[in-house]
């Protein structure tokens, strides 16, 4: 708090006629008795947040090379740069004044947040100030584009009853996003009843749901704003109703076509169920050449009928058409990716790393869901209908968001589609389909911390219900996987005991105190007390019971001799494991640690450490985030020279902003 300061604020930006009056250290020093941090000082921005990305409103930055601590103040070339796109930066003079004072204002063009870096007499003997004040700009709410604001519809097509959630993304005429806009959606047709949106967050996105009880298309019409700035968007988009009757079914591209017309429906997720038994006569595509395959009631472990070209291949367990089902059987189709191709982040992922585009359930009857009723699990031959009339929201918690908190489009997009995590190893990432979830097990587990998070913070259930009822789908089908064998290392143990958790479901939440998991999981297997340790390798370096970093809680490939962390890093070349420790601890901060701080912290809010029932994970990530590591990295390079840490992170400004805020 700036007391000085702030009493010279005026309007949109600050009087500073009266700085001489005041001195430079009035400026300063706090009329609440406390001497301000003379770097924050130095440079001062009037309206660090909600600058209207307009080009028009702006925001001023004054310099004080005084409050800097430069000496000779006056007169010197300064230069003020502000990061980002769109900016237009007007600096009077490019010296500073008798004072020591520059004062620049910047307007833009583009949302964002933008970093200011001032530098005093550019060249060879440059300063720059420590200080780098931020800028949020905003979307302009006065002039929201009908034309460059989305609709988005999941599913397009729906059984009459079944709900399709209706996302807005809100744009002002420069493509920004515009945050707190009220939306309101009105559809044609009758029988309709529409739960309309909250107000968009940062990110311009709200959604809301639309039901209808008589069948046809629907045409949905989005209103942004009210008063003189509203902005109608008609025929935003189209949902097509269907009766509860069909002869053929389509999702993500997969179509089963039955031998008779069956009675049909979609659970809570939006999968499809038929009542049955039935015949599937065909799939499109085809199956041919052992791609495009289909499985029913598929089991965990080293088999799988999708791909040829996917390791662990038995063409015994391809579905072959016409098919026969039986209720409670499970049907998963896919469709071949020759080529590679890019991932829900845009990323390249290359043909070798993947083989399957997408893939999708439908599940057999014996009589109708309820629209409230989560998809059975695909896994196996038990499938029970769990209710979403019975999550246990009251035990999420309530924090506040932080600054970085991002939206809940991408995350809720990641989980629409059923993820194959059922063999072994690293195979698995070759079944992962490209366009249900993303590849590597790295960027799963990451992926999952910062959705948990998002299901922390203090929203209305509307906004978060359809990631949380997405979450649970995905814990429910991870359990039914766990309990059967041993599958993906992305298998997380978060999602099973989130789900058990808001299902209220003992036979979930109770599995890993009971042991009746089959699979073995990272989370776990990669950390332990240095006393529990197996390896028969011993230091002549390193006491015993601890880390070679004094810690006693330690990280692992695996168990026994792959074990690292006891050792000193002069003898980690003792590991017979492919490079030796120096591999190992590189697994350590590329590709786990830190992909599993979210789902730590968000297990701790949701008081499931009993339940996890491994007590050294917890223990594990506190070393993680609060261990300072940056004596030990030149150790490491003696011996591994290209060694990079990620110590004390939890991946991105998001999840460390949480990590801070609440644990």
């Amino acid at each position: 708090m700036y007391c000085g300061a702030q009493a010279q604020h005026s309007g949109g930006g600050f009087s500073w006629a009266s700085k001489l009056a005041l001195g430079v250290g009035a400026l300063f020093l706090g009329g609440c008795g406390q001497t301000n941090d003379p770097g924050v000082a130095a440079v001062i921005v009037d309206r660090p947040a909600n600058v209207v990305a307009d080009g028009t409103d702006s925001a001023q930055i004054h310099v004080s090379l005084a409050a800097a601590g430069i000496d000779g103040p006056a007169d010197r070339t300064v230069t003020i740069e502000v990061s980002g796109t769109g900016n237009t930066v007007t600096q009077p003079s490019p010296k500073s004044d008798a004072e020591g004072i520059v004062i620049a204002t910047v307007s833009s063009t583009k949302a964002e947040t933008k970093t200011v870096t001032v530098t005093v007499d550019p060249g060879a003997n440059e300063i720059v100030l420590p200080y780098k004040p931020t800028i949020s700009f905003i979307g302009d709410s006065n002039n929201v584009s009908a034309t460059k604001t989305t609709v988005s519809c999941s599913p397009t097509s729906a059984v009459v009853s079944s709900p399709v959630t209706v996302t807005v993304a809100v744009r002002d005429v420069n493509d920004n996003p515009v945050p707190q806009q009220p939306v309101y959606l009105t559809a044609t047709g009758t029988g309709n009843t529409i739960t309309q949106p909250t107000q968009t967050d940062q990110a311009g996105l709200t959604s809301g749901t639309l039901v209808s009880t008589a069948a046809g298309v629907k045409t949905i019409s989005v209103t942004v704003g009210n008063g003189a700035n509203k902005v109608s968007v008609p025929n935003a988009g189209d949902v097509e109703f269907k009766t509860d009757m069909a002869q053929s079914i389509s999702q993500w591209g997969i179509t089963w076509h039955f031998d008779k017309v069956r009675r049909v429906g979609q659970f809570v997720n939006g999968d499809w169920w038929v009542v049955g038994p039935l015949t599937v006569v065909k799939v499109d595509p085809a199956p041919v050449n052992n791609v495009n395959g289909s499985m029913v009631n598929p089991v965990t472990g080293p088999q799988q009928g999708y791909s040829g070209r996917v390791g662990y291949f038995s063409s015994a367990v391809s579905a072959k058409f016409p098919l026969q089902l039986q209720p409670n059987q499970s049907l998963v189709s896919t469709i071949d990716l020759p080529n590679g191709g890019k991932d829900l982040r845009g990323i390249a992922i290359p043909a070798a790393h993947t083989k399957i585009k997408t893939a999708a359930v439908l599940t057999v009857l014996a009589a109708p869901a309820a629209p409230y009723n989560f998809r059975p699990p695909f896994i196996g031959d038990k499938k029970p209908l769990y209710s979403a009339n019975s999550l246990r929201t009251d035990r999420l918690p309530t924090l506040k968001p932080v600054a970085k908190t991002p939206s809940f489009g991408y995350y809720e997009r990641g989980l629409e589609r059923v993820w194959l995590q059922h063999i072994p190893d690293w195979q698995c990432r070759m079944m992962h389909p490209l366009e249900n979830m993303l590849n590597y097990y790295r960027e799963i587990n990451y992926f999952y911390s910062e959705a948990c998070l998002l299901l922390m913070l203090d929203y209305p259930q509307t906004k978060k219900r359809t990631l949380l009822i997405r979450m649970v789908q995905q814990g429910i089908d991870q359990y039914y996987t766990a309990i059967n064998g041993p599958g993906s290392r992305s298998l997380s143990k978060f999602a099973i005991l989130f789900a058990g958790t808001m299902l209220d479901a003992p036979e979930i939440y109770n599995v890993f105190k009971e042991n009746r998991v089959k699979h073995n999981f990272s989370q776990d297997k990669q950390t332990y007390y240095a006393k529990d340790g197996t390896s028969t390798l011993k230091s002549a370096v390193v006491a015993p019971g601890k880390g070679w970093t004094g810690a006693t809680v330690l990280w692992r490939l695996k168990a026994g001799q792959h074990e690292h962390e006891h050792l000193h890093p002069s003898e980690w070349a003792k590991v017979p494991s492919d490079g030796g420790g120096g591999k190992n601890e590189s697994y350590r901060h590329c590709c786990t640690s830190w992909t599993w701080v979210g789902q730590c912290l968000a297990a701790r809010h949701l008081s499931m450490q009993a339940n996890w029932n491994h007590p050294a994970f917890f223990d594990y990530m506190d070393r993680w985030m609060t261990e300072d590591f940056s004596p030990f990295i030149p150790v490491i390079k003696l011996y591994y020279p290209s060694f990079w840490s990620m110590a004390r992170s939890g991946g991105g400004d998001f999840v460390n902003q949480m990590w801070k805020a609440y644990r």
